[in-house]
């Protein structure tokens, strides 16, 4: 596997885990809240957090997508 590949891998990983940490934080301040009677408005940096944890793995399987292509081909023109 190419470096590329492997990298890829890993920021898919953090991203994953990056995005259920901030859907974990969402769901405990939705009930902190609505314990307190409080109308739930999402906070702005769980909202921040998970989009940007999103992005980061869409591109992280990009990344992927183009580094195992790039993988294929070398092998195959061997």
């Amino acid at each position: 596997m190419t470096k590329i590949v492997k990298y890829s891998i890993i920021i898919i990983a953090i991203a994953a885990i990056s995005f259920i940490i901030s859907l974990i934080a969402n769901g405990i301040e939705y009930r902190i809240l609505e314990d307190r009677g409080i109308e739930r408005n999402a906070s702005a940096w769980i909202i921040w957090w998970t989009d940007i944890s999103f992005f980061v793995g869409v591109a992280g399987l990009v990344s992927l997508s183009l580094g195992w292509i790039q993988h294929t081909k070398a092998n195959h023109s061997t």
